[in-house]
């Protein structure tokens, strides 16, 4: 797998320019290991879930924390 920072594109009628890429995907499965990744590649992170149906009081839980000021400033802090 190649990393590129920068992609030339060629456009009818124009001349070749080169744009940074500046690209973010976000894929959902069912199955940790939907897709295969390379164990050096560091760009990718895979994240797990339950592996079972939680009770509501999970969920209600997980809600709650949306309304959170720590968590909320976390999210600012780290999200900009």
């Amino acid at each position: 797998m190649t990393f590129l920072p920068s992609l030339d594109l060629k456009l009818i009628i124009k001349k070749k320019i080169t744009e940074d890429i500046f690209t973010s995907f976000l894929f959902l499965s069912n199955h940790i290991d939907a897709i295969i990744i390379p164990e050096e590649d560091r760009r990718i992170a895979v994240f797990g879930g339950p592996d079972h149906l939680q009770d509501v009081k999970y969920y209600e839980t997980l809600y709650r924390y949306l309304f959170y000021k720590t968590l909320i400033s976390y999210h600012r802090y780290f999200g900009t």
